[in-house]
């Protein structure tokens, strides 16, 4: 630990850009807990029906890599912002044509009209770790490979039945005067998001009561209350603050995913205008509130399990540094905007 602590005053640190120095020294935090000496994200869970525990190993090479967060035990939330109309800055007709029509809904749906409320890890369990038949059957049952997408609308949730039943299964809806995440919308993303997945954890077998996640998040008012870091702490998740005015640095989702999941967006409208009848819908600005919600709904929960298919949601926690490792080992992955052309940001751990 002492020498974790004298990182910040080492040469490397004086060596880097300014703006780099601190972000680089905003990371030793995560060492600090990456470090702890306990041994977590080895579970256990008991076989459906029966009192006999399976066991997923964490191999001894991950844990002195990562130490107590391996990849799949790190999370990433943040919000994104939603209008109604994505990505449709651009016009396209057939080259030649001598007039070219941009429609759309009108300047307001160009705003924000919900927030995405988006959590990912960079990778799932592997299912190497099950150590015995019961356990896989377990991981295949109960595996939830990513926290649930979850939007929230403005108003109070007072809609019909038709419109709750449209959203897709997976999608988690909640629902505040703003759309924003204010301090009692916190707890409920905390009670309606985090705590299934936890529990499906567990209920696969990778992990446990002792079992612990490291949940990287910035410094947003309701993100910052004792109430929410107590409920997100009691369910094993351990919170850490990046450093203010740097998130687009140092957030895994604002390295890329939640660009990626507003183009996906874009691209999804753009399939659903293909049909005609929603193409005259859409001219005769004859959709109503809940047509809206529904649609935007629709495509955000599709946009995110597209964005989070593929190997780069690891890069996206590897450039931002959140994968940062305990024996300092992949430290040269982390790119932080700014750098200079081929320079790598090392950390020292001794």
């Amino acid at each position: 630990m002492t020498a974790l602590a004298g990182i910040a005053a080492s040469p490397l640190m004086r060596l880097m850009p300014p703006r780099l120095a601190s972000l680089a020294a905003g990371m030793v935090s995560i060492l600090f807990q990456l470090t702890d000496n306990t041994v977590l994200c080895t579970g256990t869970a008991p076989a459906s029906g029966t009192d006999d525990a399976t066991e997923y190993i964490v191999d001894a090479a991950t844990r002195k890599k990562y130490g107590r967060y391996p990849p799949w035990c790190r999370l990433n939330v943040d919000q994104v912002p939603l209008p109604f109309v994505n990505d449709m800055e651009q016009t396209y007709d057939n080259v030649g044509a001598k007039r070219v029509v941009i429609n759309q809904l009108g300047p307001a749906l160009s705003k924000r009209q919900a927030t995405g409320q988006i959590c990912f890890r960079p990778a799932v369990p592997p299912p190497s770790g099950c150590s015995t038949r019961q356990s896989r059957v377990l991981y295949d049952k109960f595996l939830q490979e990513q926290p649930a997408p979850c939007i929230l609308f403005r108003g109070k949730g007072n809609i019909s039945e038709v419109e709750k039943n449209a959203y897709p299964p997976g999608l988690v809806v909640l629902w505040q005067d703003k759309a924003w995440v204010d301090r009692p919308l916190a707890i409920e993303w905390v009670e309606d998001v985090i705590a299934p997945f936890i529990a499906a954890e567990r209920r696969a077998g990778v992990a446990n009561l002792a079992t612990r996640y490291l949940l990287f998040q910035d410094n947003l008012d309701s993100q910052k209350q004792p109430e929410y870091i107590s409920s997100l702490k009691d369910l094993g998740v351990d919170d850490h603050k990046l450093p203010p005015n740097e998130t687009d640095q140092v957030q895994p989702i604002d390295r890329g995913l939640g660009r990626q999941v507003k183009i996906y967006i874009g691209q999804q409208m753009d399939e659903w205008l293909d049909d005609d009848d929603n193409l005259t819908k859409w001219e005769d600005n004859s959709l109503s509130a809940s047509d809206r919600r529904i649609l935007l709904g629709t495509w955000y929960y599709r946009a995110v399990n597209k964005a989070l298919q593929g190997e780069a949601k690891l890069k996206y926690f590897q450039h931002a540094g959140a994968m940062l490792t305990a024996d300092g080992t992949d430290d040269d992955l982390i790119k932080l905007e700014g750098a200079p052309v081929g320079y790598k940001v090392v950390i020292p751990v001794e």
